[in-house]
């Protein structure tokens, strides 16, 4: 049997000239959508505050929502700079691979220097935003944050759940 909900009616067509089969097409179609509707509307965030196995990206806003109840507003935002240092490096790291492939042997030597002070410059901010995330930490919770020690902060709804471990395995309150 071929499922109708996914033929489109053809473009041009007046809605008043439809055939009886159209119109079955689109009352399929409307159920359809209604259950796609209604698992959406399941699929609601879970307490952790992200659907189950999702990553979402929507940024500065959603990451504040996430982490801020949780570890404060000042750790959020160094662990949303450090990662943000580790963009800038993994990210520009091909653009200079590109640039020092296109360039002249001549003038690379000068390149390779400014790559390596890109890189250097880009992992000591995310070591500094890092340790600065760990001290705002060991600030909220009121107990010594080491850097192997740190729980994972970020938008995937797995490094919530080991948020929330972490701070079970040391006694701690997941919310301020």
């Amino acid at each position: 049997m071929v499922s109708t909900y996914l033929r489109r009616p053809p473009i041009g067509r007046c809605h008043s000239h439809r055939s009886p089969a159209s119109v079955v097409e689109d009352s399929t179609s409307a159920r359809v959508s209604g259950r796609i509707a209604s698992r959406l509307e399941m699929a609601k965030p879970t307490a952790s505050g992200l659907l189950e196995g999702e990553v979402t990206a929507s940024g500065k806003a959603k990451f504040f929502e996430i982490w801020e109840p949780r570890i404060g507003h000042q750790a959020a935002d160094r662990a949303r700079k450090q990662a943000l240092a580790g963009a800038y490096v993994g990210l520009g790291t091909p653009a200079w691979v590109i640039v020092l492939a296109l360039v002249p042997p001549r003038s690379r030597a000068t390149l390779f220097l400014l790559y390596g002070a890109f890189a250097i410059v880009g992992i000591g901010l995310m070591f500094w935003h890092g340790h600065q995330k760990n001290r705002a930490l060991s600030e909220r919770f009121g107990v010594e944050v080491r850097a192997f020690g740190a729980p994972s902060i970020g938008l995937r709804s797995t490094e919530v759940s080991r948020y929330e471990a972490w701070c079970a395995a040391y006694h701690l309150s997941p919310f301020i």
